[in-house]
């Protein structure tokens, strides 16, 4: 029985053996067969292609109002800040009165007694005609004091006005003339800022040439009554035109009172705050800038590679911070090499996007390089080349044709077909040919 068993399991084992060896081989057959490759196919199809390159930068009001500082007082209070929206008539800032209504009152006191010694000097006695002459100094002092502040506030209006000539030249040799209404806004805006600084000048020179007049009267008056027996008349007559002068004074004084609240003079959004609590400006120097929300400019910050790709008129597609699902329609207007190597780009926002736009807030761009609306193209990857130029691979009765092309803009998947003849609508092409026919077939 052990022997018949014995004899049984020898030939198990060897079909066993053989079994493995079998579905082992068959395995191998089966890992080594390669299906073949799946072509891949697309259809050649009208598009529109844009080709853009992106910049970020800053919304900001493209025109608006310069707030001046109009009194040689320091500023009392600061009621907006920087963004804030305004409406016209709105508190600004103020002025501290305390140094002006000091001047007031000496002004008060001192026409006071200028017009008692007027009235009193032809009968005044010696010490009297001395008292009178004491003010009558102090007259002459004020007037010397008052044309050296002329003087200064001249020299003052006379730096705003050649400032602001310069800007508005500057701004009209950058800008000739040009159909943008922003452009044309600005150029307004700067030809007016212009025309108030020749007033204040004008003023400011008439007022200079007033104290001159008067300083000279009282230096000559002096000289010629110190020894002469017509003292009491000349005192008089120059008494008379010194009260007239601190009269004068005193009216400019009181209108500088009536003038401390300085108002918005327009509606718009506060861009730039030059004041502070306590800081003293010069007169007729910007204090506080007001842009209009009428309209908007969006300010990309570019390098100079990207610079030397644009121009102005170039459309822009501009998307702000405060509306980042939504883009407005942009042109480029001024291209201005800023500190170091970059470039601020200049974009005149459509104006029907206002709603969408603030002032000082973060936007991004994308500046239209290339467009090509509803023309022939084919992904990329159906595009070959060699030697002898570009092809594609056209599908001819599931059969690949080699059909030579000429590419225009490329754009993000997508490659323009142009010229005729070539492509067509809805002419199929191969996606992946190195797959389908080998490398050597390319």
């Amino acid at each position: 029985m052990k022997f018949i068993t014995k004899n049984i399991k020898a030939p198990l084992g060897l079909l066993l053996v053989l079994s493995v060896l079998i579905v082992t081989v068959a395995l191998a057959i089966a890992a080594n067969r390669k299906e073949p490759p799946v072509p891949r196919t697309a259809a050649a199809e009208k598009r529109d292609l844009v080709q853009t390159v992106g910049a970020v930068g800053t919304i900001r009001c493209a025109s608006g109002e310069t707030v001046l500082y109009t009194i040689p007082c320091p500023v009392g209070a600061v009621a907006v800040q920087t963004g804030d929206p305004v409406k016209q008539g709105d508190l600004l800032f103020c002025y501290d009165t305390e140094k002006l209504d000091a001047d007031i009152a000496e002004c008060e006191k001192l026409l006071q007694n200028l017009e008692s010694a007027e009235m009193q000097a032809q009968t005044d006695s010696q010490a009297q005609q001395q008292r009178t002459n004491e003010l009558l100094l102090r007259a002459a002092d004020q007037a010397a004091a008052q044309y050296q502040n002329a003087l200064l506030t001249l020299a003052d209006a006379k730096s705003a006005l050649d400032s602001g000539r310069t800007e508005y030249e500057n701004w009209i040799t950058e800008h000739p003339v040009s159909d943008d209404p922003a452009v044309a806004a600005k150029t307004a805006a700067l030809q007016n800022q212009c025309e108030r600084y020749e007033t204040i000048f004008a003023e400011a020179e008439a007022a200079a040439e007033r104290w001159k007049e008067q300083k000279s009267a009282a230096d000559e008056t002096l000289r010629q009554t110190k020894d002469s027996e017509q003292y009491s008349a000349a005192l008089q007559k120059f008494t008379a035109s010194a009260s007239e002068s601190c009269r004068q004074q005193l009216l400019q004084l009181q209108a500088m009172r009536t003038q401390t609240e300085v108002k918005a003079p327009c509606s718009g959004v506060i861009t730039e705050m030059l004041c502070e609590t306590g800081e003293s400006g010069r007169q007729y120097t910007p204090a506080v800038q007001i842009g209009s929300t009428d309209a908007f400019e969006a300010v990309l910050t570019v390098s100079a590679e990207t610079r030397a790709k644009l121009c102005t008129g170039m459309q822009v597609w501009v998307t702000p911070a405060t509306a980042p699902e939504q883009s407005a329609d942009g042109i480029i207007t001024d291209i201005r090499l800023d500190s170091g190597n970059a470039y601020q780009t200049v974009i005149s926002v459509d104006p029907a996007a206002n709603d969408l736009l603030r002032g000082g807030s973060p936007c991004s761009g994308r500046i239209i390089l290339q467009r090509a609306d509803q023309t022939l193209c084919v992904p990329y990857d159906a595009v070959c080349t060699d030697e002898t130029g570009e092809y594609v691979w056209r599908m001819d009765a599931g059969n690949p044709v080699r059909q030579p092309v000429r590419t225009g803009l490329h754009c993000d998947y997508y490659t323009e077909i142009i010229g005729d003849g070539a492509l067509h609508p809805d002419d199929t092409v191969l996606l992946n040919p190195a797959e389908v026919l080998g490398k050597d077939a390319l």
